[in-house]
């Protein structure tokens, strides 16, 4: 894994905010395409 330096850049497009999943009820919002969470999660911690 390639170290960060503290002059690098890292640019992560094309996420689509939403209200996500309703933790009282997990009905998940109608606007929500993403659902990839901890996969999401891991690609960053590969980053830092």
């Amino acid at each position: 894994m390639k170290t960060l330096a503290a002059t690098d850049l890292v640019v992560v497009s094309d996420l689509h905010m939403s209200l996500g999943t309703d933790p009282a009820t997990g009905v998940v919002d109608r606007h929500e395409h993403f659902r990839a969470d901890d996969a999401f999660g891991r690609f960053l911690d590969d980053l830092v």
